[in-house]
Parts: structure tokens; sequence; C-alpha cells
């Protein structure tokens, strides 16, 4: 093994090192015609990382339309097991077709979406 790959092989270590992970997980709650949309996702962060409300965005479509994302609301809460963050995605608009998409995404450290 030569010098440049031992360098090579240190700097990805050290690059691993400091990396960040979270995983969107499942999502309870469901959408209910006549309702407004609650749902709440399940957020595993990496050791010491707190999820906040700041680092997600979320989209929001009664079926083809897409809801103004001044009329969604997004809560981040600890959950119930450490590193675990609950975010609640809430629409002030009643649905009003049979299919709801939400895309969520992480928009802090690593990006993570789930549709």
């Amino acid at each position: 093994m030569g010098l440049r790959d031992r360098i090579l092989g240190l700097a990805l270590l050290c690059a691993a090192g400091v990396s960040h992970a979270l995983v969107l997980g499942p999502v309870t709650g469901a959408a209910w015609i006549g309702r407004p949309l609650d749902l709440v996702i399940q957020v595993q962060g990496a050791m010491g990382e707190d999820a906040l409300s700041s680092c997600f965005e979320a989209e929001v479509y009664h079926g083809d339309s897409r809801q103004e994302a001044s009329r969604v609301r997004l809560v981040a809460h600890a959950g119930a097991q450490p590193q675990v963050t609950e975010v609640r995605v809430a629409s002030m608009a009643t649905v009003d077709e049979p299919l709801v998409t939400v895309q969520v995404r992480a928009t802090c450290g690593q990006k993570v979406s789930r549709q």
C-alpha cells in the first residue's frame, strides 16, 4: 500500500467521522375527506443531533392541487425514544380529494426526502 492510498484512506476515515444521518421513519395518522390533514412522522437522528422544525419542508397535494405552504404547519418535538423526533404535518385546509400526497424533506445536514 502506497503513501497515496494511506492518505486517501485517512481522508475518507476523517470524513466519515463527521457525517450526519437522518432517517425519516413511519407515518402515523390518516387523511380523511372533510377533515384537515394531521400526520406524524418519526425522524431518527444520529447521536447528538437535534431535528428542529426549521430543518424540514413539506409539500401537500390534494389530488393534483398543491396546498399553499403558508397553510401547512410543521412542528417538531422530542419523541419517546432517544434520538427520535416526531414531526407533525398539519394542513389548515380540509381534505377534498380521495388522493393526498405529502412530501417531507429534511433540509439540515444530510438531505433526506420521503413521499
